[in-house]
């Protein structure tokens, strides 16, 4: 079980990459994806390595900034917000949590209690502090309010420096793809005239 929980996180994730942050990419913010992937890949090294999607804030600046030449008022703002309430990731891995607990345990879950796991890890994600194993708490918290065992955390926390490297990972690159879909729609790219201008 901890296993499939495992490839499901990280299978999730993928999907969520490829159906929801690049399409933003390609059609709201209208980047080049190329440019995107060339340079979100630095982020992503970071913030597997701290699993942490604050400490990883400052890595995510410079690069929406320098990289993406998105206006530091929008960044300033957005990415600090984004690495406070944003956790796309962190609500797959609480669903998933849930599931495997309640197949483990050969509990059914009714279509209320699914419409609950919904609500529950998206208010419990808002949530979560961006540090590393703040996750394992909210899962304790999550278990209780849908009455199945705690026992389950135990197990989970012995391998989930692997899922942890996953859920900050996607976060932050949701935070700067919004950063870059508001820049577009708002006008805030920084073009080169202007920077050389500035410097």
């Amino acid at each position: 079980p901890l296993g499939k929980l495992i490839l499901t996180v990280y299978a999730s994730d993928v999907i969520l990459v490829l159906l929801m942050y690049v399409p933003m990419v390609a059609l709201l913010a209208r980047f080049p994806l190329g440019k995107f992937f060339r340079n979100i890949w630095r982020l992503w090294v970071v913030t597997a390595s701290t699993t942490s999607s604050s400490g990883s804030l400052p890595v995510s600046t410079s690069i929406t900034n320098e990289d993406f030449r998105v206006s530091p008022e929008l960044s300033s703002f957005s990415l600090p917000l984004g690495a406070t309430i944003n956790m796309n990731g962190g609500c797959i891995y609480y669903a998933a949590a849930i599931v495997m607990t309640a197949q483990m345990y050969q509990i059914e879950l009714s279509p209320a209690s699914l419409m609950n796991i919904v609500i529950s890890t998206v208010l419990v994600a808002m949530g979560c502090p961006g540090v590393p194993g703040g996750a394992i708490i909210m899962t304790t918290i999550l278990l209780t309010n849908m009455g199945l065992p705690l026992e389950v955390v135990g197990l989970i926390a012995g391998i989930f420096r692997l899922i942890d490297m996953a859920n900050p990972t996607f976060n932050v690159t949701g935070d700067v793809v919004t950063t870059l879909v508001v820049a577009r729609s708002e006008n805030m790219f920084v073009n080169e005239s202007q920077s050389a201008a500035q410097d």
